[in-house]
């Protein structure tokens, strides 16, 4: 996650409050994190973002949209087209989302009365309690199996938190959230900032167990799983019903009309209409 999203992220993970982003922050913070492959983004700037291996909404967030209208095959419908998908889900546009996160991150930074600085506050309830677990407070016995078991391949860590749960052979969220405080503050180059993400990341984790919401592994095999079920109903029909088919569907790319078929084709706007209602079945 880029260093925009996570300084926003980081003062959740001390307790302070964040100006209010088109609703409850808490819920907004949350919605930051949420897989790309739910967000339903057109085709093309998910490849694009595929591709250059942003996986969240607040990643994708550190991008100014006006500044991906030269990239290629991205275009004003691609960048309009999300915009309509980031407001189902934050309530605002990806220009909007981007200026109230840099309100909110400029506020947070913003020196507060009677505060040091320093390591800050999350380091030093780390020394306090003992362990990272003890950040989280109160986990529902219901979640808490489900959340030890993860590994921590399934959170997008800081590559520093990464390389320091490599070097702890961490091979699951129990086991990092068990290492001992001092083994933590003793690291010196994993700050306040890891920490914070740290805590946030599995406090979001808990909303969604205890929400009984999917992980992004199962969403993605969800996804999987569809696409394997479209090509196995395509796979009886002529290659070129099965082209005109996944070009109307936007299969690997936005959903093409007849006529742009036609042209890519060679053949009549008609004659792709007659291909895919022979393909479909309605011809007869």
């Amino acid at each position: 996650m880029g260093l925009l999203v996570s300084a926003l992220l980081e003062p959740i993970a001390e307790g302070h409050c964040v100006v209010d982003l088109a609703g409850p922050f808490d819920d907004w913070r949350s919605k930051l994190l949420t897989p790309l492959c739910e967000v339903r983004l057109p085709t093309r700037l998910s490849n694009w973002a595929d591709r250059r291996e942003i996986e969240t909404l607040g990643a994708l967030l550190e991008y100014d949209p006006r500044d991906l209208l030269g990239e290629r095959n991205l275009g004003r419908k691609s960048i309009a087209d999300a915009d309509i998908a980031i407001k189902r889900v934050l309530g605002c546009s990806w220009v909007e989302a981007r200026d109230r996160i840099v309100e909110a991150t400029r506020s947070e930074q913003a020196p507060r009365g009677g505060e040091a600085g320093g390591e800050g506050d999350v380091a030093k309830e780390l020394a306090g309690q003992g362990h990272l677990a003890a950040l989280l407070g109160p986990i529902a016995p219901s979640v808490v199996g489900a959340l030890r078991a993860l590994s921590p391949g399934d959170f997008d860590f800081p590559s520093r938190l990464r390389s320091f749960i490599a070097e702890q052979h961490c091979e699951s969220l129990g086991a990092l959230l068990d290492v001992p405080a001092k083994v933590w503050l003793d690291r010196g180059n994993l700050g306040r900032s890891s920490l914070a993400s740290a805590v946030v990341l599995v406090r979001i984790e808990v909303e969604r167990i205890a929400a009984g919401r999917p992980s992004k592994a199962e969403a993605m095999a969800a996804i999987g799983s569809l696409m394997a079920l479209w090509h196995e109903l395509l796979s009886g029909l002529e290659p070129i019903e099965r082209i005109v088919l996944n070009r109307r569907a936007g299969v690997g790319s936005e959903p093409e009309k007849l006529i742009e078929i036609g042209e890519m084709l060679g053949v009549s706007r008609e004659r792709v209409r007659q291909l895919e209602a022979r393909a479909l079945g309605l011809d007869t």
